[in-house]
């Protein structure tokens, strides 16, 4: 069984925590399947399987590019990039099955502080691992943010570097994230054994 959580860190700019929740993630989505289909269909030395998934942009991409192997990542070593790896926004629309971005993306006047992969860890039957990434809101104004996701990079069929939003989900209630601000994202996933 996989399972997901995320947890929400907001901190003021003298770095004193506020606040902190953590949530239960319900929200893998339709382009998650699709990509995970594609990699355990395939045998060595075989044709590939392939899906039409749809990226950020709404355009149908045929996924995998099979002379690039399964080229899947998380982008977490780019420190300016907002735009893929854990991502934020301001939408609060409901997800449905054909959902593929974020509804608002923000990433004007945001900047990334840090980002991070949280190595695997074995306790009883499950191991967790996870992606983390800070934010400080550098927009002169107060952002309400919520949803949160995960966009992943892949290659298409024409060798493209392209975003899919594998994970979205939206808040309880929005995160006030005053100017000035850190707001760190945590995307835990655990494999439980039984």
């Amino acid at each position: 069984m996989i399972k997901a959580y995320y947890t929400v860190e907001l901190r003021n700019n003298k770095g004193k925590t506020l606040k902190r929740k953590k949530y239960k993630s319900h929200s893998f989505l339709k382009q998650f399947a699709q990509m995970l289909y594609c990699i355990l269909g395939t045998t060595f030395n075989s044709s590939c399987p392939s899906q039409s998934v749809l990226d950020v942009n709404g355009a149908a991409r045929t996924y995998p590019y099979c002379t690039q192997a399964f080229n899947v990542t998380v982008p977490t070593c780019d420190i300016n990039l907002t735009t893929a790896g854990i991502v934020i926004g301001t939408g609060s629309t409901a997800n449905t099955v054909d959902t593929y971005k974020l509804a608002s993306l923000l990433t004007s006047g945001i900047s990334v502080l840090r980002t991070e992969r949280i190595a695997p860890s074995v306790s009883d039957n499950s191991i967790t691992f996870g992606l983390k990434k800070e934010f400080r809101n550098l927009t002169g104004s107060t952002q309400y943010i919520s949803e949160v996701g995960i966009y992943a990079r892949a290659d298409d069929s024409g060798g493209a570097i392209r975003d899919f939003c594998i994970v979205r989900d939206v808040l309880p209630e929005p995160i006030e994230f005053p100017n000035g601000y850190i707001l760190t994202i945590t995307y835990n996933f655990t494999i439980t054994v039984s």
